[in-house]
Parts: structure tokens; sequence; C-alpha cells
């Protein structure tokens, strides 16, 4: 199952768009919470480009909610490698971990979201009102 999308970027020989289009089909099912073809595209997309990091967040997010926690803490560290400021993976290994009993690993995941949240925070702050004013030189 192709999306149409997909076919017409393989059809101009867009293909890392196409397969990126793929994983994106896998995200839209798996917000659906229709896990079955969700993880299927996912899988697919990953063999053609093993570097998409949502699909990565996706699959552990599914093995996770079906009690597969080992596989869950493999895809999203996968995720964290592949973009370690994103928040999505930080939070759901955090579940994942306290689902497990890994109380202190959740801990640490916690913690790590809201350094990266308030690191976003700043960041969109200073895109809104500028940098901060420069110290006084006395």
């Amino acid at each position: 199952m192709l999306s149409a999308l997909g076919v017409v970027l393989a059809r101009q020989k867009r293909f890392a768009e196409a397969v990126q289009s793929l994983a994106y089909l896998g995200d839209v099912y798996f917000r659906r919470r229709d896990f079955e073809p969700s993880e299927r595209l996912l899988l697919h997309a990953l063999k053609l480009e093993p570097n998409i990091r949502i699909a990565y967040v996706d699959l552990g997010a599914i093995h996770s909610s079906e009690k597969q926690f080992e596989k869950a803490v493999r895809e999203l560290n996968k995720a964290i490698q592949l973009d370690p400021a994103q928040v999505d993976a930080h939070y759901r290994l955090a579940a994942t971990y306290q689902a497990m009993g890994r109380n202190q690993e959740a801990a640490e995941q916690r913690e790590k979201v809201k350094t990266l949240q308030q690191t976003k925070e700043l960041e969109l702050l200073h895109k809104i009102s500028g940098p901060p004013p420069a110290p006084a030189i006395e």
C-alpha cells in the first residue's frame, strides 16, 4: 500500500521524499491508533531508508503499548540517536521505562524532557523578542 503522493514522487525520481511520505502515512495510521498498517508502513519505510526518526518514535510507541518493552526501548533509543534534541522520543522512553519498573532511568528521561522543553521555550522567546541585552560594562 503506497500513498498516491509516494507514487508520484517515485515517478519523478524523488525517492527520498517518496520514502518520507511512506513514513508519514504510517504516522497517520499510528495517530489514528490503527497500529497494524502503521507498523507495516513504518517498517517498509525503514527498509528503504534507515534514518527516519519519526518511524522509530512511532514503532517504539506501538511496541510499548503492546508491552513489548525491550523492542520499544531499542526503537526509541534509535530515534534519540538520530535527533537527541526532540522531546517526543525522550518522553515516550520515560513512560516505557516507568512501565518496566525502571524508575531511575524513567526519572532521567523526564529530566531530559524538562531540560529540552526549557531550552525550546528560551529559543522561542529569543526569536520573538530578540536576544537578551548585553550586560552593562562598568
